[in-house]
């Protein structure tokens, strides 16, 4: 009963705040207008340019990033991992910076070669043929990838300080500009990743008992983890090449979805990407009013709802240290 309470709630939400997405800015569209939009076509240029591009945004990178720090969580059994440990985000930046350093733009897509480059490096460790890591070294190998390039790219930005406000921009993960003519790019990303999350899931669901019993019930255990590490990057990838690095989706929005709904991952995982979408959703309507008429960057907004949100989950941790 409390999981359909829960699914309904959900469901009544989002669609809201989708409308509320495309409505609400320094320039309010009547939901009538949307409606001549989105029904009859009629031609609305602040909708088929800004604000519909941006809805979608959030929505994908939202579902995305919230899938990711599930898989992350889960396979880790660490409920304080996150994607942004693994390196991915960090990658990007790299990326970016030099793409700039070079005097090239900042294009989602060198956040997407760098993003790809830290994934291709933490599967390649897991599957090393004489001593692959284990998802602890594995972790802290995405640790030490984060602060070396991030040590590079402020190195990067000493040098090159008139990049200093892109690059602030950029890190702080953003939805407003209209990056879903790179959505092509990353489209086998997402459904790779989607794919291999949702074969894996009936395992997910027993890997809290340990290694020694999964391997007793015949269950291939760093096949396994090397499978869902591998989603994870891919979605991470995927989502940072969007919108740039945001935080505290994928940390936050496992931990409501484990709140709101008692059920297996097979569940589980597009519930969550359900939840993170409206997270998002949310934050980036905040974050049109907080500085208006000045937008300011979506991953800011997410760390403002984020850490109270997270405090509270810490303090009330039943549910974070399952």
């Amino acid at each position: 009963m409390a999981n359909k309470v829960s699914f309904i709630i959900l469901m009544i939400l989002l669609p809201v705040l989708m409308l509320l997405s495309l409505s609400l800015g320094y320039i309010n569209i009547p939901f009538s207008d949307i409606c001549s939009y989105l029904i009859q076509g009629e031609h609305h240029h602040i909708l088929e340019t800004v604000r519909l591009p941006r809805m979608l945004t959030a929505f994908i990178v939202g579902m995305l990033m919230a899938v990711s720090g599930l898989l992350i969580q889960s396979v880790t059994r660490n409920p304080f991992a996150s994607p942004g440990i693994l390196g991915i985000n960090s990658g990007a930046s790299l990326a970016v910076m030099l793409s700039i350093a070079f005097g090239l733009s900042a294009s989602p897509i060198f956040a997407l070669v760098g993003a790809l480059m830290v994934a291709g490096i933490l599967v390649l460790a897991a599957i090393l043929p004489r001593k692959p890591l284990t998802i602890m070294e594995i972790t802290l190998l995405g640790a030490c990838i984060t602060a070396f390039c991030a040590a590079i790219t402020q190195g990067l930005l000493i040098v090159h300080n008139q990049a200093i406000e892109q690059m602030i921009f950029w890190m702080s993960g953003s939805v407003t500009q209209n990056k879903l003519t790179v959505l092509k790019w990353v489209v086998p990303l997402i459904i790779a990743g989607a794919v291999i999350s949702m074969l894996s899931a009936r395992y997910l669901d027993v890997f809290i008992v340990g290694d020694e019993l999964m391997q007793s019930l015949g269950v291939n255990i760093i096949a396994l983890k090397v499978a869902v590490m591998t989603a994870a990057a891919l979605l991470a990838a995927a989502a940072v090449t969007l919108a740039g690095p945001i935080g505290f989706i994928g940390l936050v929005a496992p931990h409501i979805s484990k709140l709101m709904f008692r059920v297996n991952h097979l569940k589980l995982i597009p519930l969550t990407a359900l939840i993170g979408a409206t997270l998002l959703l949310l934050s980036d309507i905040i974050s049109r009013f907080l500085l208006m008429p000045r937008d300011i960057p979506v991953g800011i907004t997410t760390a403002l709802i984020g850490v109270p949100v997270f405090i509270y989950l810490v303090i009330n941790r039943r549910e974070v240290t399952k």
